[in-house]
């Protein structure tokens, strides 16, 4: 059999079943998981969630220095199910200022937060604060 009746031979059968083949793969490329799926149908219920939570300060180590912080406090949102956001509150989120040794004052130093594995941190506001030594804020 000469190649080009081979080639020309049900030309019209063959490019049919070359753009079914496209159109199956192209379906299954673009169809998620389905676990996926399954996901989209039944998304779980998560919620946002704002706490004010007190800021913790993180002294080098034989530091024996006060400081105060400006502000105090910083508003944690958090994002997770609605049962597990239910039983939160500001004691089970850890928010603090780690200090370096060699203090340079009139900065901002980043505010670090550690929330609890069943949510996600979302944003903290400020997220980043000033830190005066105690002395300084009494006169």
């Amino acid at each position: 059999m000469p190649l080009r009746s081979f080639l020309l031979e049900n030309l019209w059968l063959k490019s049919f079943s070359l753009i079914l083949a496209i159109l199956i793969w192209l379906a299954i490329q673009s169809n998620p998981s389905e676990y996926q799926v399954v996901q989209s149908l039944f998304p779980p219920r998560t919620q946002i969630l704002e706490l004010r939570c007190p800021i913790a300060i993180m002294n080098p180590p034989g530091s024996h220095a006060a400081f105060n912080l400006e502000p105090g406090t910083v508003i944690v949102k958090v994002r997770g199910e609605e049962a597990v956001l239910r039983k939160l509150n500001p004691d089970n989120i850890q928010v603090y200022v780690r200090l370096p040794e060699l203090l340079k004052l009139n900065r901002l130093f980043p505010v670090e937060v550690i929330v609890p594995r069943e949510v996600a941190l979302k944003e903290v506001v400020p997220d980043q604060v000033s830190v005066k030594p105690a002395d300084a804020m009494e006169k």
